[in-house]
């Protein structure tokens, strides 16, 4: 929804203003400068339509905002089976690896690399 939002705004963009103005702001976007006539005030059609490319472009960040939000939503609800039941299993894990281990693990020992073994 996003992407068809910011291709939607950039279309609206396109077809409402003037060649000269987009150039002037894609100029602004890379470097700062003053725009010629920025003492004259602007017309209420190039306001409105100015309004109306904020608007759309206001769509898309909304968008992109809901989409963190339920991925963060989703994130936070899959963490909550992975503790309560990723720990239990890796202890049992284990003790399954141990228990078809050939060699019986003597009850001394600390880790699970030997004596003598660099860690």
């Amino acid at each position: 929804m996003a992407g068809h939002a910011i291709f939607r705004a950039r279309s609206l963009a396109n077809n409402l203003l003037s060649d000269e103005i987009m150039s002037l702001i894609h100029r602004a976007a890379k470097e700062t400068f003053t725009f010629p006539d920025e003492h004259v005030l602007a017309s209420d059609e190039l306001v409105w339509a100015a309004r109306r490319v904020a608007a759309a472009y206001m769509d898309c960040h909304r968008y992109v905002c809901i989409h963190l939000a339920i991925y963060a939503a989703f994130a936070f609800a899959m963490w909550i089976p992975f503790v309560l039941y990723g720990v239990p299993n890796l202890v049992n894990l284990v003790n399954h690896a141990c228990f078809h281990h050939p060699k019986p693990i003597p009850p001394s020992h600390q880790g699970f690399v030997g004596p003598g073994q660099a860690t």
